[in-house]
């Protein structure tokens, strides 16, 4: 009867307890941005104000629209009235040089008569973002607004017209750029896929123009007149640079260098510079081209342009900001200050101190923080401008990190002040995917790559193969260890999830799946999760059976999920809303107050404090929330 009596008793509680999760408000659970000096982000555009030398524009990945006053010593946002905060384009109004436009996705026109300090919606084309805006000058100038498959023109009295007649057709009329003649505004030049072609008649119609250039296989990225003769004309292919001495009439090889933009300075012979797949490269005669990075310049440029007033060069980098040079581009500054619009891979928290927190970027390195998240400062001189992937603290030794990039670990024993590359003899001509620690064998850890798994029991010295399946071997995308049992480890192939219990010596498939990201949750191991592109699978007995997770939601892929390292709760990011689940018994909880969801690329959920979590974004640094709640929503664990 006492045995009954305690089983009435837990029922009963479990029920009132089961009631009390599911009427949990979130109204008071709101992300807040906490991003303070982690400076950044991927910069798309550039455009200057043609009155005053120390106004310019910049557009970034996820923040908007930033702007200086000072030439490029701080930055401030400018987000009133618009509605995306991924513009890809910017331009000033030579006449006016209050009024901007940026070009947006879904294909948007944003304009404002403020300089930026108010944005309304100026045309909606649809269709893809628009990629460029080329303003004319004068009562009679065209303007050219176009995207990865539309071209729109509008003149002195017209609306803006989509242009079809002449240029090959969808998808292969992509526009790469827009280029008037210098002595003729009617003459007008677009780079293609398929490409170059001009117009006559201020782009209202097409022919296709120029002869030698490659044939249909070779995009015409860009195209320049030469600034001191304007008879000489240059376009940049994937076969190199191509010149024509006849206005662009007929084309010769002039260089095997691939570039995608060109900018040719006349200081006062002729110097070119040229992106590539991420740098800036230099030269003075076109033939010969050396890197100015030098160690300290932009990398992974993604735009480069030329002041027109103080002839100083500005690169926009794919995660690292905006560069500066004033030399011929001997040196780079690196200008961020304000620019908050970070693209954050992954957080870590101190496990023993949760006031400190590292946060790794896509192309800013690392940052860390030493009150909770509030304010941030870059760290690791090693890690700058490196795209790192993840990082990972030593549970039983929280000084000692470890980090990684594609290609690349990195190892710090002083809470990530320096750092030092790792196993660089090992990791050769190796992709890496993912990172993991043993968290009972302090000096463990593997890494997974596209060319198997390797493991290492000494801190890194030292490292080992681990042969999974001869079919997957070249290929591992995520690897994790049981939280408590340090002789299991489960890892994700492109042809199902894998476990080991004795170390990675054999292994059995335990489902098919396709690359994915694997949870085990720490307070119940037999509980595991793995994330594919659409479908979250879920076992609650170690991977034994398995059914599809959150079946409301199975036809929206996941961001990103985490699991709480002191009770049940999981979190999981989607683009449209993020969950909180409890314990994957149906008790799921939107919590997307205050941030936008599409941006989310990781959460961290704080290891001493479960209420406090961190999102990472892409473009907006990084968010927190406080979901703090009654402490019997966890008594259900005290029953298991």
């Amino acid at each position: 009867m006492k045995n009954f009596s305690r089983l009435v008793f837990v029922f009963l509680i479990c029920i009132f307890l089961m009631v009390d999760i599911s009427a949990v408000s979130a109204d008071s659970w709101v992300w807040v941005r906490s991003d303070n000096g982690m400076e950044g982000g991927e910069v798309w555009d550039i455009a200057f104000d043609p009155s005053d030398p120390l106004i310019m524009y910049i557009v970034t990945n996820g923040s908007g629209v930033f702007k200086t006053v000072d030439g490029g010593s701080s930055w401030q946002p400018l987000q009133d009235g618009l509605i995306h905060l991924n513009p890809v384009s910017i331009a000033v109004d030579p006449d006016q040089s209050e009024t901007l436009y940026i070009g947006s996705g879904p294909a948007t026109l944003y304009v404002s008569h403020d300089q930026g300090e108010n944005w309304e919606t100026s045309f909606s084309f649809g269709g893809y973002a628009i990629s460029n805006i080329d303003l004319g000058s004068g009562e009679d100038a065209y303007d050219y607004a176009y995207s990865y498959d539309t071209l729109y023109v509008r003149g002195p009295s017209l609306s803006w017209t989509r242009i079809r007649e002449g240029l090959p057709g969808w998808p292969l009329d992509a526009i790469h750029c827009i280029r008037r003649d210098p002595a003729n505004s009617q003459i007008v030049y677009a780079c293609t896929p398929l490409g170059l072609y001009k117009s006559t008649d201020y782009g209202l119609s097409w022919v296709e123009f120029g002869n030698g250039l490659p044939n249909n296989d070779s995009d015409i990225f860009d195209f320049q007149f030469d600034p001191i003769d304007p008879n000489i004309a240059y376009a940049t292919t994937y076969d190199g640079i191509y010149r024509s001495l006849d206005r662009g009439e007929n084309w010769t090889l002039f260089s095997t260098q691939f570039a995608r933009e060109l900018l040719i300075v006349a200081e006062p012979t002729r110097v070119f510079y040229v992106t590539t797949y991420g740098d800036v490269l230099k030269s003075c005669d076109g033939q010969s081209w050396t890197t100015t990075n030098n160690g300290s310049g932009p990398v992974s440029v993604r735009t480069l342009k030329r002041h027109p007033i103080t002839a100083s060069l500005y690169a926009g980098t794919r995660g690292a900001g905006l560069y500066v040079t004033s030399d011929q581009a001997e040196t780079w500054q690196m200008i961020n200050s304000g620019m908050t619009a970070t693209l954050v891979t992954s957080i870590a928290v101190d496990p023993f101190n949760p006031q400190i927190v590292y946060s790794t970027t896509r192309m800013a390195g690392l940052f860390k923080s030493e009150d909770g998240g509030l304010n941030w400062t870059s760290s690791g001189e090693l890690l700058r401008n490196k795209y790192l992937k993840e990082i990972k603290i030593v549970r039983s030794s929280p000084n000692v990190l470890f980090a990684i990039d594609p290609s690349n670990l990195y190892k710090s024993v002083d809470q990530g002040i320096t750092w030092n590359k790792i196993a660089s003899d090992v990791f050769v001509n190796v992709s890496i995917s993912s990172l993991t620690l043993n968290p009972i064998r302090a000096l463990e850890l593997c890494v997974s790559t596209n060319s198997g798994l390797f493991k290492s029991t000494d801190g890194g010295n030292t490292w080992q193969l681990i042969t999974i399946e001869a079919s997957v071997l070249d290929e591992i995308s995520y690897v994790v260890y049981d939280p408590i049992d340090p002789d299991t480890l489960y890892a994700t192939a492109r042809d199902g999830l894998y476990k080991t219990t004795d170390g990675g010596v054999t292994w059995s498939n335990l489902i098919e799946t396709h690359d994915g990201e694997i949870i085990v949750t720490p307070q119940e191991p037999r509980h595991i999760y793995v994330r594919e592109y659409f479908d979250i699978w879920r076992s609650i007995d170690g991977g034994t059976t398995w059914v599809k997770f959150l079946k409301p939601y199975q036809d929206y892929r996941s961001n990103c999920f985490a699991s709480s390292p002191t009770n049940s709760m999981v979190m999981i990011g989607f683009p449209d809303y993020i969950i909180a689940d409890f314990g994957g018994d149906g008790h799921e909880i939107e919590v997307t107050d205050g941030i936008e969801p599409r941006i989310v690329q990781t959460l961290t959920i704080d290891p001493v404090d479960p209420g406090r979590v961190f999102a990472g974004t892409m473009g907006q640094g990084i968010y927190t929330i406080d979901m703090q709640m009654p402490y019997r929503t966890f008594l259900p664990l005290i029953f298991r």
